[in-house]
């Protein structure tokens, strides 16, 4: 059966963030000072021929990442957009010809390769401010310019094939172009087996990182590759950046042609930047041998740095599936023209974008430099439980083909061409120690490396569990899973308060979702809990199905109103469980009934329209456990027989709610109404909504109340006997009375299973997005990318401006 949910961040107790890298190659440095100091004060165009001028953004000594970042201020930027916006156009055709030119030619010596780095951070820098402007977006689909002549670091103007073409290839599949050439370039981020090769022919079995899916020999690989592969991911980061600075409401209807370009196959690369993403991820380990302290003996930064773009990127482009849009500008673009009428001399629209989206930024900028990403709850009710992306079926193990058209995504066939299961279970294995990794004790502390990548890891397992099958089953194959599920459910805990991490929350929520859907992985649930417990649950033992209870409970009473709309999400995991749970102890049985009694007060039934559907949930779960698995569910029996007052209630709840009008004799045997206990988060009332008691009837007439109600007709008098006769309540006396009786034969007729399934839609994907690209926006806040540019995908806010 089968449910629709959209997904809505623990790993150590705070969140250290990127670092950029300074791939500086030699001793000297470079400014590009005088050359911005002429662009800031020229109100004439600059010609695009002035190579004297331009070849100053692109200098023979590295200029320093920070230090380009601090003199491409965003007053300059926006100031030079506004005064002369055809300097700053010309100014980015100049450093996408330098690029395509570096394609070209032979990048093993230092000035060379510190030409394209420093080109493509001044891209990296520039490009977000233009993005930011609407105006600006059709620019990159006019014509490249031909004819311009580039020149080498040594002086020479370099052999373009392509200089002198005139093909109107668009600027923006010219940058790409060179972009993606140049992560697989000889001697500059790749081995070369010649020292005469160039980005363009480099030959196509040693496009290879590192080692791992599909090239099991050792890979050689260098700081200086890495760092420069690094900052060519960045570039390519911020070319399909341009979905952030795109209102929500139009993110499917306008597309991102960027990423059509990328994931469509077209370039010779691009099955090679597919493996070469994953295998930076799946290859990366952050222990090593085990040695404390191995990594302040040999520290990888530069990998560890590799790695974490390299997730990010992996994470983006396998959410990708082109729009209608998006196949309309690739027409255009193979055709010869981009259909844009952006002019050579494009004037900014001067406004300043609203910011109305599915997530929303906190920023801190005190040492540890935060950045945390807050989902809006309403628009993620959108996404949530409905009937609408509901599917119900028999206790079955579903249909888990892929859930979306993949033959324009190069990257997601690249995936699903792995057969292997030694590859998959690879490939499982180590997304599970990246995501354990921060959590991992060790006896000396800070004797172990931690990685901050548990956001990114998350979201790749959520996408390879929605479109690989054979991934999927392989994981419900074995109890490797329980090891995936341990990380998921400790972060959960952990961050249950937090509301700055509601992104991570959410993707571990609907990742459990998926997997609760599937027997088998229920049925492993039953095995003991071997790990250690999260902090929040100190001394746990029992199964990973009580774990998960737990878990559960505590988030739907945590003080974090960004989960209000995930309440049905967390109680279908549990109703999908719950046939299956061959036993709870004490601890999860109370936590149960405690949520009983929390979600049948009146107070909480009559706020809003949608509340009962937790009571429908709660009872299905009773049921379950009652029905299926009563030899090992003695616990819940008796918690449920000790608090039978809320469920008394809510038998009666229509006539106890909306009473006659003649006021009714007392009955002291009655029960009472459950006390409406106060709790931090509830979904509060609807001003527009009143609640009727034909309303109430019609789905009260409906809850699934016959086998909870059978059981406590048959056991509540007996139960109550024998404490009367016990002169005790202790609950062994109890437990002990109910594993001798049985209730073969006096519950009604077993009633069919139904599992609830997630299923793919428009808000699940769009959501993907803004949580994916927060966590972008977040990791490269030092120096800052995109922060301080107008998104419209979410909301930022700066926390701490004092620390700016």
């Amino acid at each position: 059966s089968t449910s629709s949910h959209q997904p809505q961040s623990p790993a150590p107790p705070r969140l250290p963030h990127f670092h950029f890298v300074v791939a500086a190659m030699g001793n000297q440095y470079s400014s590009l000072q005088p050359a911005l100091d002429r662009l800031k004060s020229s109100t004439e165009a600059i010609p695009i021929q002035d190579d004297e001028f331009w070849g100053m953004f692109s200098p023979t000594m590295a200029v320093p990442l920070a230090q380009t970042f601090g003199e491409l201020s965003p007053e300059l930027l926006r100031n030079t957009r506004k005064a002369c916006p055809k300097n700053l156009a010309t100014l980015c055709r100049r450093l996408v010809l330098k690029l395509r030119s570096a394609c070209a030619t032979t990048l093993t010596t230092e000035p060379a390769a510190a030409q394209v780095i420093t080109t493509a951070r001044v891209l990296t820098r520039v490009m977000p401010y233009l993005f930011e402007d609407p105006a600006w977006h059709s620019f990159w689909w006019t014509p490249t310019p031909v004819g311009i002549v580039i020149k080498d670091a040594t002086g020479n103007p370099i052999t373009d094939p392509d200089a002198f073409s005139p093909d109107n290839t668009p600027l923006a599949i010219t940058l790409m172009d060179a972009i993606m050439f140049l992560l697989f370039a000889p001697d500059f981020t790749i081995k070369s087996s010649s020292a005469n090769l160039t980005a363009m022919n480099a030959p196509k079995a040693d496009r290879q990182w590192h080692a791992g899916i599909g090239q099991a020999e050792y890979v050689e690989t260098r700081e200086q590759w890495e760092l420069n592969r690094t900052t060519m991911m960045e570039l390519l980061m911020v070319c399909l950046s341009v979905t952030m600075y795109t209102e929500p409401y139009a993110v499917a209807t306008q597309g991102n042609p960027w990423m059509a370009y990328v994931t469509s196959g077209q370039h010779p690369n691009s099955l090679a930047l597919a493996r070469g993403l994953l295998n930076s991820v799946v290859s990366y380990d952050p222990i090593g041998w085990g040695i404390p302290f191995n990594y302040v003996v040999a520290p990888d930064s530069s990998r560890e740095y590799e790695m974490q773009n390299a997730a990010q990127l992996l994470a983006l482009l396998l959410d990708y599936a082109p729009s209608a849009a998006d196949l309309q500008l690739d027409s255009d673009a193979a055709e010869g023209g981009s259909g844009s009428a952006f002019a050579t001399n494009p004037h900014s629209s001067g406004t300043s974008p609203g910011r109305v989206g599915l997530t929303t930024l906190s920023h801190d900028t005190g040492a540890a430099a935060k950045l945390e990403a807050l989902a809006s709850a309403a628009a993620l009710r959108d996404a949530s439980f409905t009937s609408a992306h509901l599917d119900e079926s028999s206790d079955t193990i579903g249909d888990t083909s892929m859930a979306m058209t993949t033959g324009e995504n190069c990257v997601v066939r690249s995936v699903l061409s792995i057969e292997s299961e030694d590859d998959l279970r690879r490939i499982m294995m180590a997304l599970t120690k990246l995501l354990v990794n921060p959590l991992q004790a060790t006896i000396l502390p800070n004797s172990q490396k931690k990685v901050n990548v548990h956001e990114e890891v998350m979201s790749i397992v959520w996408k390879l569990v929605d479109l690989d099958s054979r991934f999927f089953m392989l994981m419900l194959k074995s109890n490797d899973v329980l090891e995936l599920v341990y990380p998921i459910l400790h972060y959960l805990a952990h961050y249950k308060d937090a509301e700055e991490h509601i992104g991570l929350l959410s993707a571990g929520i609907y990742t459990l979702l998926v997997l609760s859907g599937e027997r088998n992985f229920s049925v492993r649930l039953n095995r003991p809990f071997t790990f250690t417990p999260p902090p929040s649950l100190p001394g746990f033992v029992g199964s990973y199905a009580e774990l998960l209870i737990l878990v559960v409970h505590d988030l739907l009473v945590a003080k974090n109103r960004m989960l209000l709309s995930l309440y049905d999400v967390l109680l279908t995991i549990v109703v999908n469980v719950s046939p299956y749970i061959k036993s709870i102890t004490s601890v999860g049985a109370s936590r149960l009934v405690h949520l009983f009694e929390l979600f049948s007060s009146k107070k909480f039934l009559l706020a809003n329209e949608t509340n009962h559907h937790l009571i429908f949930f709660l009872l299905e779960t009773a049921n379950n456990l009652i029905q299926y698995q009563y030899e090992g569910n003695h616990h819940l029996v008796f918690h449920l027989i000790n608090k039978r007052a809320p469920v008394l209630y809510l038998r009666n709840f229509p006539n106890n709610v909306f009473p006659d009008e003649a006021p009714a004799a007392v009955d002291p045997t009655a029960p009472a109404q459950p006390t409406e206990e106060h709790f931090t988060v509830e979904k509060g009332p609807s001003e527009t909504f009143v609640p009727t008691k034909e309303w109430v009837t019609h789905w009260h007439s409906r809850l699934p109340y016959e086998t909870v109600g059978r059981m406590l007709q048959i056991l509540a008098p007996q139960i109550d006997k024998l404490c009367a006769e016990q002169k005790s309540k202790e609950e062994g006396v109890v437990i002990e009375f109910l594993r001798n009786g049985t209730l073969v034969g006096l519950l009604p007729v077993p009633h069919a299973i139904l599992i609830r399934k997630y299923q793919p839609n428009t808000a699940g994907s769009l959501w993907y997005q803004a949580f994916v690209w927060s966590v972008i926006f977040t990791k490269h806040a030092g120096p800052p990318v995109f922060y301080g540019t107008h998104v419209k995908l979410f909301h930022s806010r700066l926390s701490d401006i004092s620390t700016v």
